[in-house]
């Protein structure tokens, strides 16, 4: 006779203890809450943290450092000037998200995420120590300065453009858990423990802990500015030195996803058929080329629903390149907007700390207050509508970071020539208080919160298990491409031009917002 096991109808316990797998009523009429993080999930968190806040801390000196002298107003390295400060930027990090594509692509096909993260940090440690000790004072008179910082930059673009591809997967393969499972709260309700909700909560601790880090570019431009370049790169290369001692620790305890072997040329396979068939994924299908063409494909219906599920999250990505567009406008041009204006006796480049401050602030509001209010009341908010939001708030940010600009203009002494001005020696910024550029990075901050928060996770739920350092690769790309956008506008990025270049970028992010909601909206009814 066939025993089944009943779970106890309160506490949702099956007789040895264990919570009971949740049916699909269930996991459809009951709240859905995230399961609690085994600790390797906070050790990967942990590091990535440690590397984030190594790369935000050296991150925030580059435009200086390239835009300035040394004798300048505002101590720097190259005096190459804003316009090439900023396309240099721009270029660091179109490398930084172009090298993805191929590291992702090895991380899933042959090495596996863990190999290609140990590889990538070390070569960024590498770069970081370069950086530093090329920068100490009889370094920088011996004229080591300028050759070790473009060596060093390019190193750490090789070691972020491995990071890049792995890390946020990696983490989210540390949780294991599949099923849907029961639980009673503290208050006796009784709720559902999801993969879905975990996941979410996973990459909001993540972009949590990550801009936790980056409040490094406080202490960072704070020793720029009273100590040297020098001391400002010793703390990132102690924080990627913690990073990579971490990953060692934790070698035994990862879930160290095994390589398949490389899917792209299958995948590229099922691209190509269906661009063959009038550019419809369906086409592709195996059921399909059976039917029509009675044609046998070399791949499964599992993998071709697979390549449509990543797919959509590819699409999706589209939006990517304007909202990295806003993101390097804020970040370079930004900083430099902030030394026209009258600074306090604060670094110029540390202004950019509020976005961080108002990331952890807000981040933990959105995560513990709004999304469960949300919840309580069923009401949905979902990725589509999440993305939308945050393309809006930047659009906003953009618009602001536009007006903040007219008012420097529209100020003296110098006008449309802030620290250009003949009588004052080149050195004289406009009045207008630096704090006013506040807000820009706070409504950046709920920008990344939305879009970036939300499109990581959608990336990692929608792609096929041997794909997911290649999908994440993927939206790497776009911000590629945003930083592409930005060095073809840097033409702009100088007095009296500015506000065009604001004005232009604040267009761009308007127009793909609203194309973005009339598209994918309906994604959210899926």
């Amino acid at each position: 006779m066939k025993t089944e096991l009943q779970a106890h109808p309160v506490t949702g316990e099956s007789p040895d203890g264990q919570l009971r797998e949740a049916t699909l009523e269930e996991v459809q009429t009951l709240p859905n809450v995230a399961d609690k993080l085994p600790g390797r999930v906070w050790l990967a968190c942990l590091i990535a943290a440690a590397e984030r806040f190594s790369y935000y801390g050296v991150q925030a000196t580059f435009q200086n450092s390239i835009q300035y002298g040394p004798n300048d107003r505002i101590p720097g390295v190259l005096g190459l000037g804003e316009a090439m400060a900023t396309r240099i930027n721009y270029a660091f990090t179109t490398i930084v998200y172009i090298l993805p594509m191929l590291t992702g692509a090895i991380a899933d096909g042959w090495w596996g995420k863990y190999k290609m993260i140990k590889w990538a940090t070390g070569i960024y440690l590498i770069g970081l120590a370069i950086m530093l000790f090329t920068s100490i004072p009889p370094a920088m008179e011996a004229g080591a300065g300028p050759g070790g910082f473009i060596t060093g930059l390019v190193l750490i673009a090789i070691g972020l453009g491995g990071c890049q591809s792995t890390i946020v997967p990696f983490i989210a393969d540390q949780y294991d858990e599949v099923r849907s499972r029961i639980k009673v709260t503290e208050k006796g309700e009784l709720v559902v423990i999801t993969r879905d909700q975990t996941i979410t909560y996973i990459y909001s601790v993540y972009f949590w802990m990550l801009n936790a880090g980056s409040l490094s570019s406080i202490a960072t431009t704070v020793l720029e500015e009273k100590v040297g370049f020098w001391a400002a790169y010793i703390v990132s290369f102690t924080c990627m030195l913690l990073s990579v001692i971490l990953l060692q620790i934790g070698d035994k305890a990862f879930v160290q996803a095994p390589s398949s072997g490389t899917v792209l040329p299958t995948a590229c396979k099922v691209v190509g058929c269906s661009i063959k068939n009038g550019f419809k994924l369906k086409t592709s299908s195996p059921a399909y080329q059976k039917a029509i063409y009675n044609r046998t494909v070399p791949w499964t219906e599992e993998f071709h629903a697979g390549i449509c599920s990543g797919f959509k999250a590819v699409k999706v990505c589209c939006a990517w390149p304007a909202l990295w567009l806003c993101v390097g406008q804020a970040s370079s041009n930004g900083i430099s907007q902030a030394a026209q204006m009258q600074t306090m006796g604060i670094p110029n480049d540390a202004i950019k700390t509020s976005n961080a401050i108002a990331l952890v602030i807000l981040g933990i509001a959105i995560q513990k207050l709004l999304y469960p209010a949300l919840e309580r009341r069923k009401i949905q908010f979902k990725p589509m509508s999440r993305i939308t939001v945050g393309l809006l708030f930047m659009t906003l940010a953009l618009a602001y970071g536009t007006a903040v600009q007219v008012m420097i203009y529209h100020a003296g002494p110098c006008y449309q020539y802030p620290t250009e001005c003949e009588a004052y020696n080149h050195r004289l910024p406009n009045h207008v208080n630096i704090f006013v550029t506040v807000p820009m990075y706070v409504l950046v901050a709920l920008a990344e919160i939305f879009a970036f928060v939300t499109g990581s996770e959608y990336a990692y739920k929608q792609a096929p298990k041997d794909m997911k350092s290649v999908i994440q690769s993927i939206y790497a790309l776009m911000t590629a491409i945003g930083s592409i956008l930005g060095i073809a506008l840097t033409p702009l990025s100088h007095n009296p031009l500015l506000v065009v270049s604001w004005g232009v970028v604040t267009g761009i992010m308007f127009v793909v917002t609203c194309i973005f909601w009339v598209i994918f909206h309906k994604y959210d009814r899926t």
